[in-house]
């Protein structure tokens, strides 16, 4: 079993400066680092893993570092694949590159971006990007790009090119990943990991000749499974429980960024009822069973991943609260 960290970089209320600085030195003491990019939310404050991950390149030296994922409709490919060799590089050959096509509507609006055709353009800038790190032009034609004998100048540290990552969700996810010799990630309850990792496996016997014809780096797949964790030096309880709100209200965001986010003020501040039924159980001895509102799970920190999935519950995004939102629709 390998363990690394699952990272949003959330804003909150300390600078971002302190943040990024904080995180880095976080960073240094871990074995896998891999950042989330979302747009137009407080939930991630890295929309450019790739700047973030050059300064990480730079203070560290064994860890792997990439992404979870990088969301290919958003770029373009050519860009995106020379800024991937430069990072292998600075890295020292240390890069993993998670792709995907994105889950959030909202984030695809502030880019002016169509979501519905998100799968169709994730293929295009894919295609380009692979043709880049395997051959020395590229010759790509489709309605969304159209590339003639362009010479690839740059090339990975890593050869033929670093590992992908992908995400075993639905029917598709454990297929694309198989055929393209990918490592998967994947969350949820255990019973669900498990059949998704079996399925991935599955695929990944049957498809064994296309990722021999594409030449993939990856012979034995990881498989990382999300679990949500909160660690402090005491009483992590307490402090998971004034961290979960922001947590909520960030992730409701991915669904609904136009709808009114609550407060900092009154996200921080539980009604009084609240405070007064927990002050009792604060008070009581820890064997206590807590009040009913406080048996779900802590507050996420970080989000540790790893190659198989441990015995614990999956944090599960909020939903927006006003009935009218189509993101609760």
């Amino acid at each position: 079993m390998k363990f690394g960290i699952f990272d949003y970089i959330e804003a909150d209320q300390r600078p971002l400066q302190q943040s990024y600085e904080e995180r880095l030195t976080l960073v240094k003491a871990a074995e896998a680092d891999h950042l989330s990019e979302h747009h137009a939310t407080p939930l991630s404050t890295t929309p450019s893993p790739s700047v973030f991950l050059a300064a990480a390149a730079r203070e560290t030296t064994r860890i792997r570092l990439g992404t979870l994922l990088f969301l290919l409709p958003l770029y373009h490919p050519l860009r995106l694949l020379e800024e991937l060799c430069m990072l292998d590089h600075l890295s020292g050959g240390r890069l993993d590159v998670g792709v995907g096509k994105g889950i959030s509507p909202h984030e695809f609006d502030a880019y002016g971006e169509d979501f519905a055709q998100s799968g169709e353009a994730f293929e295009h800038a894919f295609n380009v990007i692979y043709q880049g790190f395997t051959r020395d032009r590229i010759d790509y034609s489709s309605p969304r790009y159209s590339f003639k004998d362009v010479p690839v100048v740059l090339r990975p540290l890593q050869r033929p090119h670093s590992p992908f990552w992908y995400g075993l969700r639905g029917e598709h996810g454990p297929v694309f990943a198989a055929r393209h010799g990918m490592h998967g990630v994947t969350l949820g309850p255990d019973e669900r990991v498990a059949k998704m990792i079996a399925t991935f496996r599955g695929h990944w016997a049957a498809h064994a000749d296309e990722r021999k014809r594409r030449k993939s780096p990856v012979q034995s797949p990881m498989v990382g499974a999300m679990r949500a964790m909160f660690v402090a030096d005491s009483d992590a309880r307490r402090s998971g429980s004034r961290a979960r709100p922001t947590r909520s209200g960030s992730t409701t965001w991915l669904g609904c960024g136009r709808c009114a986010a609550p407060s900092r003020r009154s996200r921080s501040r539980p009604t009084t009822t609240n405070r007064r039924r927990r002050a009792r159980w604060w008070s009581a001895p820890r064997s206590a069973s807590p009040p009913p509102s406080r048996r779900r799970p802590s507050a996420v920190g970080t989000i540790i991943s790893c190659c198989c999935s441990p015995s614990a519950r999956s944090a599960t995004p909020s939903r927006c609260a006003r009935s009218s939102c189509s993101a609760r629709r």
